[in-house]
């Protein structure tokens, strides 16, 4: 009678969480159980074993998707996954009758309660050890390098490139075990589960690539980057095998092939000939003294291989084409007077003006034929810069 007899506004329904033990290590998790449901019942007249599908959009994350088993196909099998389901691994939001409700690390249902940096709920992050770095390297291109090595029982892992790049991130266990791209084979952003947590791979056209994990992780990882661009060098390996009569090339020791003459071919080649794009931040440009020109300024550096680097000015209306001239004679005039005479030391300068946007740029570039770590340190600082600056496209 109160209201007038109106209904109350809002759901009907209390929701609570209940059996928050944590299952079986070796137990079907929950939608797994509801995607094999469907195995003893007929799909379009045909049998399957199905498993979970979870590379779905945000907002479908609360429908019943399964994948049949050694087929590449997936399905909706229904359009709400049973109250309680996990919304995504590894997280505590829970599916309530087909929307994702969320779940705080107290276990509560709508609670905003979060984990600190190193797993304490509600904490503040006074017990945690923070470690950071910047991976500023050159290295050859079509390799794998090693950026950093990440202990077993680490938290909040981030890993990001400073600039959109031509490479990719890649990681792997000690035991050389690649879980993201590995073996060439670059893999599409989405979530990865390995080493006791899962983490997020983000990757676009127009933003630096980005992986996170909560953790804790129960490995020690190798967080690689691999080089697609630039000069590289592509080996062959030869193998002895043999092909059956079902065509399948099966490989044999050595000793088996040292009567047979092996083919007389190129071992290695050089690949990957393109420059690597040029991706930078804004720089400034400074008016240099006496009129000198624009002297460019450095942006933030991350460079992936040994073609040419560039340091870029921002746009010079400013900037009169004869000054700049004088101040590129001037770097010539530096780096002749520097740079050690040696066969590790010879340089080359260029420079152009172009239509980037409208407006008109100037670009300086300064590489090395060769180079060492002790030639790069006698160079001026404007000179360094370029060194390790951005690759410049040709």
């Amino acid at each position: 009678p109160q209201y007038g007899g109106k209904f109350c506004p809002g759901s009907g329904r209390v929701y609570q969480l209940c059996n928050m033990e944590p299952c079986n290590k070796n137990s079907l998790d929950f939608r797994a159980q509801q995607c094999a449901e469907y195995n003893s019942k007929p799909f379009r007249g045909w049998f399957y074993q199905w498993k979970p599908y979870t590379k779905v959009e945000e907002e479908d994350r609360c429908k019943l998707y399964c994948k049949a088993e050694n087929f590449e196909f997936f399905f909706a099998m229904s359009g709400k996954v049973k109250d309680g389901t996990p919304c995504s691994p590894h997280k505590n939001d829970v599916c309530i009758d087909g929307i994702c409700e969320p779940v705080g690390c107290d276990h509560e249902l709508g609670s905003k309660a979060v984990l600190d940096a190193c797993g304490v709920c509600k904490g503040d992050n006074s017990t945690c050890k923070f470690y950071k770095g910047l991976y500023l390297n050159q290295h050859k291109a079509n390799e794998y390098y090693p950026v950093v090595v990440i202990p077993a029982g680490a938290r909040s892992i981030e890993i990001q490139e400073l600039q959109v790049s031509s490479s990719y991130l890649a990681v792997r266990s000690l035991s050389q075990k690649y879980y993201l791209t590995g073996g060439w084979s670059i893999d599409w952003p989405g979530d990865f589960s390995f080493a006791g947590t899962t983490f997020e791979y983000q990757r676009s056209f127009n933003q630096p690539e980005r992986l996170y994990a909560p953790g804790p992780t129960n490995e020690t990882l190798v967080f690689e980057c691999s080089a697609t661009c630039g000069l590289g060098v592509r080996k062959r390996d030869l193998k002895c095998s043999e092909k059956t009569f079902q065509g399948k090339l099966v490989t044999f020791p050595e000793r088996r092939c040292r009567n047979i003459k092996k083919p007389n071919l190129d071992l290695e080649e050089t690949c990957n000939r393109r420059a690597c794009p040029v991706y930078n931040t804004a720089a400034e440009c400074a008016q240099s003294p006496a009129g000198e020109g624009c002297r460019p300024a450095p942006s933030t550096v991350f460079s992936k291989a040994t073609l040419p680097p560039v340091v870029r000015s921002t746009r010079s209306h400013q900037c009169s084409e004869p000054a700049t001239q004088t101040f590129v004679q001037r770097l010539k005039n530096e780096v002749k007077g520097t740079a050690p005479v040696s066969s590790t030391s010879l340089w080359r300068i260029c420079h152009k003006l172009t239509l980037f946007g409208g407006a008109s740029r100037v670009f300086i570039a300064l590489w090395p034929v060769a180079h060492s770590n002790a030639d790069l340190m006698t160079l001026p600082g404007i000179l360094q810069a370029a060194m390790l600056g951005h690759l410049q496209s040709q």
